[in-house]
């Protein structure tokens, strides 16, 4: 059995905390929306999506291609990442680094009237980066 190198245990941790994250994101962009705006009001689709017992009231294409999207995050994003932890730190300190910017993270965080911090223009939230650092934390199950 191979053991992954902690960058590789490191960036399956971020993918798996990141995962729910991007598909709720690209559920919210406007390309998707109106996609979803398109099957709901076609008369055409409402017949023949009636005959398969789909709710267009409900429906999302982003839940019904998840499974085509997923396994581009894992292999895409598990590179990138691994990749920019190379450039960070060393296989041996990545994961202790990667706490210390968690846990400052999250103290600054925690300073701040809204409980949030932007990140290169990505705001996370209190709850998102304590989630990240349980993601964090458990990296010692990931074989």
């Amino acid at each position: 059995m191979v053991t992954a190198d902690n960058y590789a245990k490191l960036a399956t941790a971020i993918v798996s905390w990141l995962k729910p994250r991007a598909m709720a994101l690209l559920k919210q962009q406007q390309s998707v929306i109106k996609i979803n705006e398109y099957l709901r009001g076609s008369d055409t689709l409402k017949s023949f999506v009636g005959l398969l017992g789909l709710d267009l009231r409900n429906y999302s294409v982003i839940d019904e291609l998840g499974f085509l999207i997923e396994p581009v995050i894992n292999r895409y994003g598990s590179t990138k990442i691994v990749g920019m932890l190379k450039k960070v730190d060393s296989d041996d300190n990545i994961i202790l680094t990667s706490k210390d910017i968690v846990n400052s993270a999250i103290t600054e965080a925690e300073n701040r009237p809204n409980k949030k911090i932007n990140l290169f223009g990505v705001i996370l939230d209190m709850k998102d980066l304590i989630d990240l650092k349980g993601c964090i934390d458990n990296i010692d199950n990931i074989q």
